[in-house]
């Protein structure tokens, strides 16, 4: 079902014990049709966020990557328990050294894929712009390789969107894409050897 068919009380339903627990604790699983496809995350959305102008955050995980252990590591709900955070799940993508594409991760550049991750973004926060008071001046993007990858691509096609973006581990994969960065607080990590 998708999140739009929603009431607000819903979407402050835990998730199911085997993933509502220790650092993943008070976050649901929600889920939105996008193209005839089922996509799905994990929602924290704190009790004011109804009635208070509240930030978001949305977090993406690296290629491979699930979005449970992805929350329970980055557990950025945790942090900053007054900010909606969201954790997407990838799908399968096919890349370069592995044409097989068994591995959740993120399309690559504008157009890629259809453009299947853009539109899941758009409706995530189209639903939670409908659903409770978003702040539109604080809406974040944060991923770890491949998502953080996907942030730089996000900066590229919403940049108008963001109050600030961060990659840890992450470089476009579209070079030609960077021509669109807007001018917005970016944090980039990369580890050296």
């Amino acid at each position: 079902m998708p999140l739009a068919a929603l009431h607000a009380a819903d979407v402050r339903q835990p998730v199911e014990p085997e993933i509502g627990q220790g650092r993943t604790a008070g976050l649901a699983e929600r889920q939105w049709v996008i193209g005839g496809v089922a996509r799905s995350a994990l929602v924290h959305i704190p009790p004011a966020a109804t009635n208070v102008a509240t930030p978001v955050v949305f977090a993406f995980h690296g290629r491979g990557g699930d979005v449970r252990s992805f929350a329970e590591r980055f557990a950025i709900h945790k942090l900053w328990p007054e900010a909606i955070v969201v954790y997407p799940q990838g799908l399968p993508s096919a890349i370069r050294f592995e044409a097989a594409g068994v591995k959740p991760g993120w399309q690559q550049g504008i157009g890629d894929k259809d453009d299947r991750d853009l539109k899941f973004f758009d409706e995530m926060l189209g639903t939670l712009r409908k659903k409770c008071k978003v702040d539109g001046r604080r809406i974040y993007v944060a991923g770890h390789s491949m998502g953080g990858a996907f942030t730089y691509l996000l900066w590229a096609a919403r940049g108008d969107v963001f109050a600030a973006v961060a990659s840890a581990a992450g470089t476009p994969r579209n070079f030609d894409a960077c021509k669109l960065l807007r001018a917005s607080p970016t944090r980039s990590a990369r580890q050296s050897r």
